[in-house]
């Protein structure tokens, strides 16, 4: 049996995915735009091609990811990366406005969130 069988078969007895239908909503809320795709992309992959709704979120905007790349370029580029990637496996991305190496334990922060 390959591996995205096993996967649906184990779904399927575990956790109550029905083939063909959608009934798993995946939510993954990572620090920076690239973080969701390189810790978890396969999980997230397999879980669209499933049939389950997946959502990334990008807390920070990543500004502060390269040494030569102005902090403002650099966010147009990882926002268009990180909708590439989300596309890419049939999720949706978001990546918020928090500042990359700014973000702070404040209520604003902890209501997006919630």
């Amino acid at each position: 049996m390959g591996g995205e069988a096993l996967a649906k078969r184990f779904l399927s007895q575990r956790h109550g995915v029905r083939s063909g239908t959608r009934v798993a909503n995946i939510l993954v809320i990572a620090a920076h735009p690239d973080d969701a795709e390189f810790f978890s992309g396969g999980l997230l992959t397999r879980h669209c091609r499933l049939g389950n709704s997946v959502r990334i979120i990008s807390v920070t905007d990543g500004r502060c990811g390269h040494q030569s790349i102005e902090p403002s370029q650099l966010v147009a580029i990882r926002r268009a990366e990180a909708q590439a990637a989300g596309e890419r496996i049939g999720a949706s991305y978001l990546t918020w406005d928090f500042p990359d190496a700014g973000l702070e334990a404040s209520l604003s922060v902890r209501e997006a969130i919630i």
